[in-house]
């Protein structure tokens, strides 16, 4: 199943070509069933399921490589509220400065809460991390799409301008003014195709040697592609039993 092409990949559309079924509408009732459609548009709840675990899995792999970098002036919130990040920021920034500062957790989150609305810190981004240090938030943000090199780039871009990000980083920015805020797109092909210079500027960013950033990158097209397979393969009972 990995080795195939989405032209051989036993979904409706191709199985009408070659005469074996009468009709190449997906099952969701949203088109017909192509491979792409199969791998990211369908509404099905077990594909649904495994295209989110897809997500989740590639995500994994980059937490996994920046989370024990230097640990004592950085910290990092992967896959929860905004309000989460803003919270332990408060209470680690406090504790530091704490023969220095009259200000509570409660009154430094109270001070980093005024430029964000209830929208913008109930966000949950892919990762957010802050270095106290070198003074920068990132944004973490992953996503995975056809391989084609304009759809990575569409995709990258999308994010970037979404109203959803700008909200976030303006709040960011101003809650955190000493701070450089900047957003990272991880963008991968569900086959695996990725942007290689800028995957490894962004984990150059973060910190990471050439050694590390192969190791991320091997790791983050296996689980994409494994992702695939994931989604072609599953079944109705998967998305019942809610995996």
């Amino acid at each position: 199943m990995l080795s195939l092409t989405p032209e051989q990949s036993p979904v409706k559309s191709n199985l009408k070509k070659w005469g074996l079924t009468a009709t190449a509408q997906c099952d969701c009732g949203h088109g017909d069933e192509t491979f792409l459609h199969q791998q990211l548009h369908c509404h099905l709840t077990h594909r649904q399921n495994m295209k989110q675990t897809a997500h989740n899995n590639v995500a994994k792999v980059i937490e996994n490589q920046v989370q024990h970098r230097d640990t004592e002036t950085r910290h990092a919130r992967w896959d929860r509220k905004v309000l989460t990040f803003l919270t332990h920021s408060a209470n680690a920034n406090t504790l530091k400065v704490r023969n220095h500062s009259t200000r509570s957790p409660k009154q430094k989150l109270d001070e980093l809460l005024k430029p964000f609305d209830d929208i913008t810190s109930s966000q949950r981004p892919d990762g957010l991390i802050e270095d106290t240090k070198l003074k920068y938030i990132y944004i973490i943000e992953v996503a995975r799409t056809h391989d084609f090199p304009y759809s990575l780039l569409r995709v990258h871009v999308k994010k970037m301008c979404t109203y959803t990000y700008n909200s976030l980083l303006h709040a960011l920015r101003r809650a955190f003014l000493q701070y450089v805020v900047k957003q990272q797109n991880y963008v991968i092909g569900i086959q695996g195709s990725i942007n290689e210079q800028q995957w490894r500027q962004q984990l150059t960013e973060l910190g990471t040697n050439s050694h590390q950033q192969d190791k991320t990158i091997q790791k983050c097209i296996a689980a994409s592609i494994r992702g695939t397979h994931a989604v072609a393969s599953s079944s109705e009972k998967q998305g019942n039993d809610g995996r």
